[in-house]
């Protein structure tokens, strides 16, 4: 997410508010994210895991989807469907190589649940940190993806990839987190702002 929309945020809000300035932190999971926060080192995350300890805005609400490259008999077959109307199909159909998103193995656990739900086991996969460079590798032919999620095929226009839905639906909400208590300063309230105009459609 930080390429697919983190960054152009940010370069909006550069433009918009010159004199803020603002700075990228990159944890290397979920929970390093989370004390970064709680300490102060940071002053947000994105995330899509409920903190009681946080105060979270509610970005979307996404569920996991199924992306596939253009070669594949489910794109062919398929082609010319947008996400929000994907059909929902069987992951038995398909013994390619999946690529999982595993930050903090949240990704992970998400797309273990589609597979499980359909007692399906994938022979081979690789796990990626970055959703734009799974896009990337998607695009190139070189394995499909259970994602998470609507939000990503929401941000992903310019990527040639078809996206169905597992049968088993699995929802996962996405959060702006920050810690419970901290003052909005009127230009994190702007962030916020955008952050849900670019979310709006998911």
């Amino acid at each position: 997410r930080t390429q697919l929309f983190l960054v152009p945020l940010m370069l909006q809000m550069k433009q918009r508010l010159p004199n803020v300035d603002f700075k990228l932190v990159h944890g290397s999971n979920r929970e390093e994210l989370y004390q970064l926060v709680l300490d102060g080192s940071a002053d947000f995350m994105i995330n899509s895991v409920f903190y009681p300890s946080l105060q979270q805005i509610k970005l979307c609400t996404g569920e996991e989807l199924l992306a596939l490259p253009p070669s594949h008999p489910y794109a062919k077959k398929f082609a010319g469907k947008s996400w929000r109307e994907a059909p929902a199909v069987s992951l038995h159909a398909s013994n390619d190589t999946f690529i999982l998103h595993y930050t903090s193995q949240g990704g992970r656990k998400l797309s273990e649940l589609v597979f499980q739900s359909e007692n399906f086991f994938p022979s081979k996969y690789f796990e990626v940190f970055d959703y734009y460079t799974i896009l990337q590798l998607i695009q190139a032919e070189m394995g499909c993806s259970v994602l998470t999620s609507t939000n990503i095929a929401a941000l992903s226009s310019s990527f040639n990839i078809t996206y169905l839905r597992p049968l088993h639906r699995v929802i996962c909400p996405l959060y702006i987190s920050f810690r419970k208590g901290m003052y909005l300063t009127s230009a994190m309230n702007e962030f916020v702002s955008l952050c849900k105009s670019v979310f709006s459609d998911c």
